[in-house]
């Protein structure tokens, strides 16, 4: 009763540090298109294109459908806005906290499953992951849940079919997946017994089911990547496929045969695949250089709100323990641990450096060998040592939370789309004073946040992305008399003035504007010009 009390408490506390404060920031523009879709299939059944429940949508280039299906409760339940989106991501942070649990519980103990859900609660790594729309982070919800059932379906091999049904799911909600788990499946298999061990008579029905389902899944994943484009994104950022890294590649190769004047050696030592060869191991080292896990981590400020390491710094003890711990008394899940450490970084450097929401799936494995360190830790005499290590976390702690509410999201205004919001604001609440409002979309992201902000009809959304209205003799997005698309440099004056009217213009067009209105931002290139024509 006490340690459900306390796994209690720390999926209470888990829950506010990633809720409070959420609706501050805005949504950008990643965000935004997953609200636009989830809204549009809330109110018509088809996404922002007219396409009648896809599994891929195509305004995130080639998403797949899992966050944006299980948003649509949230959209309903809140509204298209940061709740509405942020909601599904905030329960599977909880969620991932639980799940930590449930598997250091079974791989360990009760006490370091405790300390793992703790660790868990209280990461960067996942709190950063908690506070966006991230697909990610409910896809490795669904991931830990499978791996939790398909370690249960030992004694309730019920559980078999509910893992591979999460399982589909997951590769349906982040593409990351559908490398990683089927690597990840070999040393599950190995550390329940091999498959010898799975595959007999009580279980033979529940298998034959989850074969079915996971075989459904993946008919369904390969009918859209050839028929959808739902590898549209990945087919254009990987290492393989990037115009500038094959070119810096090729350029490489010429010079180093330019070099070596043997002509057997030249090719043989001197060739793009040894060379991307090279790139792809020195993207997979980086995952696990200090800097990216104790220090500086991705440096992108929208998945790393605290602009700190996706661990602490004081974990590096705890994980050296943890390791050493584990490999002396639990030979057989170290393996299982080492090997979802090391099979997750794959993915991620097939497409380039390291990503805290690629990488993702990484983080519980780490946090159940940093929990077994703090355990011994906790266990050991010298309590001065553990002492030092919670005033350490604590500290850490602390200053992350004031980077993560004070000052991140100020800081990087342009990565969470501060322009966007304040300018749809605006032409939302001025559009009864003017005959035409103009949205520039030199403004970022602004074509998604103005009909999420404004909380324009769908069907009309998609009959602008699908035929835009003319207004003067430009094609713009137009939602009643608020119009959104970009006007040719130099022209916007003579453009301003063909317009019949009063007209509201509100973009970053500063080199075309002479006077008027400025709203300022911490970083003056993202300050919006308005100007009024009564």
């Amino acid at each position: 009763m006490r340690k459900a009390f306390l796994l209690g408490i720390i999926l209470l506390f888990a829950f506010i540090v990633r809720i409070v404060g959420i609706n501050e920031v805005p949504l950008y523009g990643d965000e935004l298109t997953i609200t636009q879709d989830a809204y549009s299939i809330l109110q018509t059944g088809k996404d922002v294109t007219g396409k009648t429940l896809p599994l891929t949508f195509s305004m995130g280039a080639g998403r797949p459908g899992g966050y944006v299906y299980f948003s649509v409760p949230f959209v309903s339940l809140f509204g298209p806005g940061a709740y509405g989106v942020r909601m599904l991501s905030i329960i599977s942070g909880v969620g991932i906290v639980l799940a930590g649990y449930l598997l250091s519980r079974k791989l360990f103990s009760e006490k370091i499953a405790i300390i793992t859900a703790f660790l868990t609660a209280i990461s960067p790594w996942a709190i950063n992951l908690s506070r966006g729309g991230y697909e990610a982070n409910f896809a490795l919800m669904l991931c830990m849940f499978a791996i939790y059932a398909f370690l249960e379906a030992k004694g309730k091999p019920i559980c078999y079919p509910i893992s591979a049904a999460l399982l589909g799911l997951t590769i349906f909600t982040y593409p990351t997946f559908k490398l990683t788990i089927p690597l990840f499946i070999i040393p599950l298999l190995w550390y329940v017994g091999g498959i010898k061990e799975i595959f007999v008579k009580k279980n033979i029905f529940y298998l034959l089911v989850s074969i079915i389902i996971g075989i459904s899944f993946i008919g369904l994943s390969i009918n859209e990547t050839f028929n959808n484009n739902s590898e549209e994104r990945f087919g254009r950022i990987n290492i393989f496929s990037s115009e500038d890294i094959q070119r810096n590649i090729t350029e490489e190769v010429i010079n180093e045969r330019r070099i070596v004047d043997v002509s057997y050696a030249d090719r043989l030592f001197h060739n793009k695949v040894i060379k991307n060869v090279e790139y792809f191991i020195e993207n997979y080292l980086d995952n696990f250089s200090i800097q990216y896990l104790f220090t500086k981590g991705d440096g992108n400020p929208r998945h790393n709100m605290t602009q700190t390491g996706v661990l602490f710094t004081v974990e590096i003890l705890t994980l050296l323990l943890g390791l050493y711990a584990i490999s002396q008394k639990e030979k057989k899940g170290m393996i299982m641990l080492l090997s979802w450490v090391l099979i997750t970084p794959i993915a991620t450097s097939i497409v380039g450096v390291p990503h805290s929401l690629r990488n993702a799936f990484m983080f519980p494995a780490l946090s159940m060998i940093s929990a077994y360190g703090v355990f011994l830790l906790s266990s050991n005499k010298r309590k001065i040592v553990f002492t030092l290590f919670v005033l350490g976390l604590f500290v850490q702690f602390i200053f992350q939370m004031e980077r993560l509410y004070l000052v991140s999201a100020k800081e990087y205004e342009k990565s969470w789309s501060y322009p966007a919001k304040r300018a749809s604001e605006i032409a939302a609440s001025e559009t009864d004073r003017y005959d035409h409002v103009i949205l520039s979309d030199r403004i970022d992201s602004v074509e998604y946040a103005y009909p999420v902000y404004a909380r324009v009809d769908s069907k009309l959304v998609q009959e602008q992305n699908l035929n835009t209205s003319l207004i003067g003799s430009l094609p713009l997005k137009t939602y009643g008399n608020v119009s959104i698309g970009r006007i040719p440099e130099g022209e916007l004056p003579k453009f301003i003035d063909s317009i019949p009217g009063s007209v509201l213009f509100i973009g970053s067009e500063y080199y075309d504007i002479k006077s008027g209105e400025v709203i300022k931002f911490t970083d003056p290139m993202l300050n919006l010009s308005i100007v009024r024509k009564e």
